[in-house]
């Protein structure tokens, strides 16, 4: 398993980047929208919160080991660490198109780029720690936060489900609403990738250079 970065040791850039990302989307999305809590028992709240977990774990997870940890090395060991990178995103991306709910040129072009950076976010933080534990806590994080029913960021027209906290926003242009797979492509979503993998590449680089000074 070790050969593969598959450990799951995680470090405290970690934690942190892990809330700063969904942090910053939700509190932009809040200064151009406004929020609706929904009434529910503590009972349901908690079912709400105990399921929520367990789907964002099994998705950080497997999702991980998958892309993270065995494909990522198996391109690495027979070409470099930029194609071990690249293939992985872009492989992810398009395993997320099944997901949307309609088809558009505009919205497919969002889905596999947030997609890609995306999956690049993932790599930088599995190189920064030497496992996939730091991009585990990633994933689960952002999937815990925005994914589930936690809490829901749609226009009034795109309301679903019953989630604790609604996010209204009030325009439907797509680079705010990420078109047919939802905001996790939007423009506001593609801003946190691009501001974490900036802060990923600082913290790879930064141990790299420690390392060449140590030795």
């Amino acid at each position: 398993m070790k050969d593969f970065g598959i450990s799951f040791s995680v470090k405290w850039w970690g934690v942190s980047l892990s809330v700063l990302l969904p942090a910053f989307v939700v509190v932009v999305f809040l200064i151009i929208g406004r929020a609706e809590v929904n009434a529910f028992p503590i009972g349901d709240i908690l079912l709400i919160f105990v399921s929520s977990a367990l789907i964002a774990l099994k998705a950080g997870i497997l999702e991980e080991i998958l892309f993270r940890g065995f494909i990522i090395r198996l391109l690495e060991s027979k070409w470099n660490k930029y194609i071990a990178v690249l293939i992985p995103s872009v492989l992810f991306s398009f395993a997320h198109l099944p997901s949307m709910e309609t088809f558009t040129i505009g919205g497919v072009f969002l889905l596999i780029t947030s997609g890609t950076l995306v999956g690049i976010m993932f790599s930088l933080a599995s190189y920064a720690g030497n496992s996939i534990g730091n991009n585990i806590l990633l994933h689960t994080v952002w999937n815990f936060a925005i994914v589930t029913d936690i809490l829901h960021i749609t226009t009034p027209e795109g309301a679903y489900g019953e989630p604790i906290v609604q996010l209204i926003i009030p325009s439907d242009n797509i680079l705010l609403t990420g078109a047919g797979f939802g905001i996790e492509a939007s423009l506001i979503a593609i801003v946190g990738y691009a501001l974490t993998c900036l802060a990923l590449v600082f913290i790879y680089r930064r141990n790299q250079n420690t390392c060449i000074l140590e030795g």
